[in-house]
């Protein structure tokens, strides 16, 4: 900020600013209290609130007999003190004659700014966390951090970071630019010297080594660091150099190209499929700022619909494809998005979900009329229909069958799928008596069967040669064991009758 030693130009601004003449002049004249520069107005030892300056003026003393300055005049140059020290921070010419009460009244605000931006001192509590995963992210998000908290001077820590240290001349730099952003301002002009920047380096430093300090790869670039600046530029040089640039957009390219969608499955939807593209743009575009050439939106569109692989998607797929009124990534996302809820969900390429079902085993009976829109033919036939039959039919047709279905059961009619009146349970204890009946027949065969085979061995037995009686019992014992119906009284009725026939012989 250039001096000006004209005592005339600094009277004439304390006069435009409320002070008498007599006031003004005491104030400017070496013989008073010789602030006669804008910059000796700046640095004069007081404190903020001009106590001493007010105290000067209005007691008497010194050669003069006291003036009368209001509350609000003091206000008027506390405010002229704190705009001239903002613009010693973001390195910009001011000159008496431009110091008027318009001026004053465009640069009030700084009394609140500077109050809260005293709430806002960097502290090494609430430091982010790092993602060694991207780093180009991390470090938006460190930059971030550096400007939201402030330094020594009320500047935003940023400014120790910004990427050159030297600012543009403030003719090639419009202060309207910035648009009344004053810490976007701060960030970019506040100076790399003085005292408040030797103290907000220190802080910076601070800050890094604390996020740093749990991650064994950065903490090794920045342990012995003796400036924030300089850690932090170690640590973009060896995370976001070429090199890294490079590697990382390799990866989030082959992504791109290496992921496919062939159909909504539970661990891999659409949605899915689309975040990772949007993921990897983002990635990309990051990457823009440290030398990457990042990716047109023709290229973004490409890769999508070459990844898509379903083949209910093709038809829209080739619809998007070169054509003008899908000219950006979003509008072809959005239109495939659209596309897939239609579609009939499906697990993977080919499998059908759980809850599928052919219209032939769809229920009516607890809803509203089938197909409303269409008039039933109600001449088809009431008969049960094979899934491959009924797909066949048409919508009339299947409605004047489930209406004649659904007339037939409320009158207690036959199911034409069961063949009868009977339900499940009658079916099943009719199959099972007739499954009884079945093998009480068997079971009568086999015993006639073994009484003939047993009637044939006692006729054998009485024609063969004579035996003692007890050559006979021994034998007839043994068959005894071996066959219980040889005994059975039932069975030897004509055997009785020759004995006793022969005895009366």
């Amino acid at each position: 900020m250039a001096a000006v030693a004209d005592g005339v130009a600094i009277r004439a601004m304390l006069v435009r600013l409320g002070l008498s003449a007599a006031a003004a002049d005491f104030a400017a004249e070496e013989d008073g209290m010789g602030l006669n520069t804008l910059d000796d107005w700046c640095d004069c030892p007081c404190d903020s609130d001009l106590v001493s300056i007010s105290k000067n003026l209005r007691s008497p003393g010194g050669g003069h007999v006291g003036f009368r300055v209001s509350v609000k005049v003091i206000g008027n140059l506390k405010i002229m003190r704190l705009a001239l020290k903002h613009f010693r921070m973001i390195q910009r010419t001011v000159t008496p004659p431009e110091i008027n009460m318009p001026w004053i009244e465009n640069w009030r605000f700084l009394i609140e700014y500077h109050a809260s931006a005293k709430e806002k001192r960097a502290t090494e509590e609430n430091v982010p966390k790092l993602n060694d995963k991207d780093w180009a992210k991390t470090f938006d998000i460190m930059y971030s951090t550096f400007s939201e908290v402030t330094g020594a001077g009320d500047a935003p820590l940023a400014y120790v970071i910004r990427e050159d240290s030297d600012v543009l001349d403030e003719d090639e730099d419009d202060q309207e630019d910035y648009e009344g952003d004053t810490d976007l301002e701060l960030i970019a002009r506040a100076p790399h010297e003085g005292q408040h920047f030797i103290d907000d380096n220190k802080m910076v430093l601070k800050l890094i080594k604390k996020m740093c300090e749990d991650h064994p790869g950065s903490w090794s670039h920045v342990s012995k660091k003796t400036s924030g600046r300089a850690a932090w530029l170690a640590l973009k040089q060896h995370y976001l150099g070429p090199q890294h640039v490079n590697l990382s957009a390799a990866i989030w390219e082959s992504k791109m190209q290496h992921t496919h969608y062939s159909g909504e499955s539970a661990r891999f939807t659409f949605e899915k499929y689309c975040e990772i593209h949007q993921t990897a743009h983002s990635r990309l575009e990051a990457l823009t700022e440290h030398g990457y050439h990042g990716v047109d939106e023709g290229t973004k569109i490409r890769r999508f619909l070459d990844g898509i692989q379903c083949a209910k998607l093709t038809t829209i797929v080739e619809l998007c494809r070169g054509n003008k009124d899908f000219a950006t990534y979003e509008d072809v996302a959005r239109r495939l998005k659209d596309s897939v809820v239609t579609l009939k969900p499906i697990r993977g390429p080919l499998k059908r979900n759980r809850g599928d079902r052919d219209i032939a085993s769809v229920k009516t009976g607890g809803g509203g009329e089938p197909f409303p829109d269409i008039e039933a033919d109600m001449d088809v036939e009431d008969k049960y229909y094979p899934a491959e039959v009924w797909s066949k039919l048409s919508k009339s047709k299947k409605k004047g069958v489930l209406l004649k279905r659904k007339k037939r059961k409320g009158k207690g009619g036959k199911n034409p799928k069961q063949g009868g009146e009977k339900d499940n349970k009658a079916v099943i204890a009719t199959v099972v008596k007739e499954a009884s009946k079945a093998f009480g027949k068997k079971v009568s065969a086999l015993s006639r069967k073994i009484s003939a085979i047993g009637i044939a061995d006692e006729a054998e037995e009485s024609s063969g040669s004579e035996s003692s009686d007890q050559e006979e019992e021994q034998p007839r014992k043994k068959k005894q064991k071996t066959n219980n119906n040889r005994m059975n009284p039932a069975l030897r009725p004509k055997q009785k009758k020759k004995n006793k026939s022969a005895d009366d012989g």
